[in-house]
């Protein structure tokens, strides 16, 4: 059609201006935008290019932008992929029924925000998750930092984890409190230690994943759609 014609010589003459990657000490990311372009079978518009060297040059600004523009699909991906190869570690908030749906139920590029992650991070409905399931959790989220790589989650998921660290803290304060008539038993040593341990856990994520770890001397930086 006359339309697909036109958008096809769009196309191309936008990827035939080889320059528009070309200004010096920014080569990671024009690569990184390049495999982008390559990934997403397209060429990034100049909005699109103007939208990511913004976001890189500053993180931390909010921006309000209007549907269509392709930021989720195509712009996150680059932008996190940019920031964790330059030493940050990248969280990015999407919509919690997005992050618990089936994968074959989202379209291709939505699928790519996905599978360029290096972890998607929820955690089951259960009370008393293992002290083995918080520990790989704990350890999955710190390699994929030390790796570059970025994480997907939902703004539920880091409240759930912050409310159960101050659920965690209310138990423990009462266990202390209890009256010291006697020592405690051994039940209920095993009980407190297993809930100082799953406090820990729940802690040491919630601080990974909310830019609090400074043991990793990496700026956290937070993306939400």
């Amino acid at each position: 059609s006359e339309k697909g014609a036109a958008k096809a010589l769009e196309y191309i003459q936008q990827g035939l201006q080889l320059d528009r990657y070309s200004q010096p000490g920014q080569e990671v990311i024009y690569r990184k935008c390049l495999v982008g372009e390559a990934r997403g079978e397209i060429i990034y518009r100049p909005g699109q290019r103007e939208l990511i060297q913004s976001i890189i040059t500053d993180p931390q600004q909010w921006l309000s932008l209007r549907m269509g523009l392709g930021k989720t699909s195509y712009a996150l991906p680059t932008i996190a992929e940019i920031l964790s190869a330059t030493g940050r570690s990248v969280v990015l908030t999407v919509p919690e029924k997005l992050l618990k749906s089936n994968r074959k139920d989202l379209d291709r590029t939505t699928r790519t925000l996905f599978d360029q992650a290096g972890v998607e991070f929820s955690l089951p409905l259960k009370k008393n998750l293992s002290l083995s399931y918080l520990s790989e959790k704990v350890l999955q989220v710190q390699k994929v930092f030390k790796d570059k790589g970025y994480v997907i989650t939902s703004v539920e998921e880091l409240a759930t984890l912050q409310n159960t660290c101050i659920l965690l803290e209310e138990e423990k304060r009462k266990f202390c409190q209890l009256p010291a008539t006697a020592p405690f038993s051994d039940e209920q040593r095993r009980e407190f230690c297993f809930m100082e341990l799953r406090l820990h856990y729940y802690r040491k994520l919630y601080r990974l994943l909310s830019g609090a770890a400074t043991e990793l001397n990496l700026p956290g930086i937070f993306f939400g759609d």
